[in-house]
């Protein structure tokens, strides 16, 4: 838990950090921390914070469900399709390609996720 609180403490700092300095530079250079928002729109910084939260969300899950493989797979498949909606929805980085494998990997997860919960539900009734 203080790993997280850490990770996501410093994300936020480091991503103020790069603010900062693109408001004193006019917008030219990013700072020392420039490399952890390469590639993302100015008015999306904060992605990487939202994908790590993402990454916390998806092992909290598999934590809660814990011996309950088809609720992990439908906790995950969940999360997946809020963050591929969010994806979509606000194009977070500068490169249509990137945007376009972010919300693709992401829904085809979703596929593959609920298609294998689905065979564990039919493994169930069958038996």
């Amino acid at each position: 838990l203080l790993y997280v609180i850490l990770f996501i403490g410093f994300s936020v700092w480091a991503v103020k950090q790069v603010q900062q300095n693109l408001v004193q530079s006019g917008s030219t250079d990013g700072g020392p921390f420039q490399s952890f928002v390469e590639g993302l729109r100015i008015s999306k910084l904060y992605w990487n914070v939202y994908t790590a939260i993402r990454d916390i969300a998806l092992n909290l899950s598999v934590a809660i469900f814990a011996g309950q493989g088809t609720n992990q797979l439908l906790a995950a498949a969940g999360i997946l399709t809020f963050y591929a909606a969010a994806s979509l929805l606000s194009a977070p980085f500068n490169a249509w390609s990137l945007n376009f494998v972010e919300v693709w990997t992401s829904g085809s997860m979703v596929v593959l996720l609920v298609f294998t919960a689905s065979l564990d539900m039919v493994g169930a009734v069958i038996n």
